[in-house]
């Protein structure tokens, strides 16, 4: 095989991709040119149909109306008037009297709510998260709890009288960014 000479070829290339650069630019505003006359085009049929519609109803509602003018009385039937009827509901109002039934409070339910929003192994980690809470202006409690595999520290906030309450509280604990909260039935 014979030595091929790299430089050579890439000049060559450059040059080429100039050129095609050239043409492709020069397609472009061709392209361009005639899109732009085209919209030209269809602007100005668009405003002379308009204009010349126009044109014919103006002329065709005055002919119509001049007929209808001319031979009114031949042509129309006489109608009767309208019959005028008088509004009744501001007497109404004065007479009536408004009946509004009030819905049944609800009953507190029997026991509260509380929102806990961690459980620890270590007293450590709960003081940690109560203090995070703490700087964000929520007061918490941590409880301990004796489960299967030993002592566990809940870090809790409430009680909420109704479970709405803890989930509002919840939603806006999530808009300020601390996760992993949940609402329980309160058991001591």
């Amino acid at each position: 095989m014979g030595l091929k000479d790299y430089n050579r070829r890439l000049t060559s290339t450059s040059l080429d991709s100039k050129k095609t650069q050239e043409v492709n630019k020069n397609n472009k505003i061709k392209f361009i040119l005639i899109g732009v006359i085209i919209v030209l085009i269809i602007v100005v049929g668009f405003l002379l149909i308009k204009k010349r519609s126009e044109k014919t109803v103006t002329k065709n509602t005055a002919d119509i109306q001049s007929i209808l003018l001319k031979n009114s009385h031949s042509i129309l039937p006489t109608l009767p008037a309208l019959p005028v009827k008088p509004w009744s509901y501001m007497s109404m109002l004065d007479s009536e009297s408004v009946v509004v039934h009030v819905v049944k409070q609800y009953d507190l339910p029997s026991q509260p709510f509380l929102m806990q929003c961690g459980a620890y192994q270590t007293v450590g980690q709960a003081e940690y998260r109560k203090a995070m809470l703490a700087l964000l202006g929520y007061s918490s409690q941590i409880r301990t709890t004796m489960w299967r595999d030993g002592l566990w520290y809940r870090v809790i906030l409430g009680p909420y009288s109704y479970r709405r309450l803890g989930g509002q509280a919840r939603a806006e604990m999530h808009r300020r960014g601390v996760e992993g909260c949940a609402v329980w039935q309160w058991t001591s």
